[in-house]
């Protein structure tokens, strides 16, 4: 339980979790703030907490002991809303009503991994700029087209302090040290855990399709080749374009595109650019509530019925069945795969 707060000088945080929440993580933005206690001084607090209380298993199936989520309870300096697999499971109207209560008293809000999804529920998502997991982005900005939702490991925004998991919650953590210490308490504690400093919010390896820059008489290897490609395909799901115009962009003729995928054993450009496309489809269709034809939409499709058809003709089962197998609990996932 956090400490009633008779200390004006003590940082409270409360990290809420849910079942399936990604432990590294969550203890990766927590560590930094035990060793400013460490070098410091007490200066933060922070509890473990879900709905419920207990035991909760994190999705590498280790546990951690948490304390019960308090709707009741005072307003904490920081809530950190940390969640994986199952977001939804925070989506509960007490537990709701209570971020907004929270956000309205100047509670600053944080999310870590899925966590936006939890204030998107909450109706918090109205503005500004938010990041999740790269596997969520898609869905979280076709749910909530009000936010930009960046390609970025952690984002700073008035609303929200987001990061996408990984080394991004170290690097959200020292940023909210360097603003109550300073930079050189970011840096000694940075130093300590053996990480390099809060590192740039833009992400190394998720370079904007728009920074594509067209090769004319295109040298590039055929590995260079191929993620230029495909970083086209990506920015163009809901709209594709065709294999001729790509290689056109790339300054490449056709069938040297068409070797080179070859060559990488990934079939064909037109095929590996379906993939990509049905990819995104699953992801929508387990990850949102989004009607069929949106989803259909999203990913290139003209029709519900047409993208139906090349769904199950790629996988087996329809887009509805594909929906509701993808409701089953992540730890029981698996266990099916083979049945239909």
């Amino acid at each position: 339980m956090l400490p009633s707060k008779p200390r004006s000088d003590l940082v409270q945080l409360c990290i809420l979790t849910a079942p399936s929440f990604n432990l590294a993580a969550t203890t990766a933005f927590v560590d930094p703030f035990r060793v400013a206690n460490y070098l410091y001084g007490r200066r933060y607090a922070w509890a473990f907490q879900s709905v419920g209380g207990g035991m909760l298993q994190a999705s590498n199936t280790a546990e951690l002991k948490t304390s019960p989520f308090d709707p009741a309870g005072q307003a904490p300096d920081f809530l950190v809303v940390s969640t994986s697999w199952t977001p939804e499971a925070l989506a509960q109207p007490r537990l709701l009503a209570t971020l907004r209560r929270w956000y309205r008293a100047g509670t600053r809000l944080v999310t870590i991994d899925t966590g936006a999804f939890v204030l998107g529920s909450a109706g918090l998502l109205t503005r500004g700029r938010v990041t999740v997991h790269p596997e969520h982005r898609q869905s979280l900005g076709e749910l909530y087209p009000a936010i930009d939702v960046l390609d970025e490991r952690w984002v700073d925004d008035p609303l929200v302090l987001s990061c996408a998991g990984g080394s991004g919650a170290f690097d959200c953590a020292l940023s909210v040290i360097a603003s109550d210490l300073g930079d050189r308490a970011r840096d000694r504690v940075s130093d300590y855990l053996l990480i390099p400093g809060a590192r740039p919010k833009a992400s190394s390896d998720d370079d904007p399709a728009g920074s594509i820059k067209p090769r004319i008489g295109g040298a590039a290897s055929a590995a260079g080749l191929i993620e230029q490609a495909e970083q086209i395909m990506r920015a163009h799901i809901e709209e594709p374009v065709s294999v001729p115009a790509i290689a056109a962009t790339l300054g490449v003729h056709q069938r040297a595109l068409e070797r080179a995928f070859r060559a990488a054993g990934m079939g064909t450009p037109l095929g590996h650019f379906l993939d990509l496309r049905l990819g995104r489809a699953q992801e929508l269709l387990t990850q949102t509530t989004l009607p069929m034809l949106e989803v259909a939409l999203a990913c290139g499709f003209g029709s519900a019925a047409n993208f139906s058809r090349v769904f199950k003709r790629r996988f087996g089962l329809t887009p509805t069945r594909h929906r509701q197998r993808g409701k089953v609990a992540f730890e029981l996932r698996f266990l099916s795969e083979g049945e239909d």
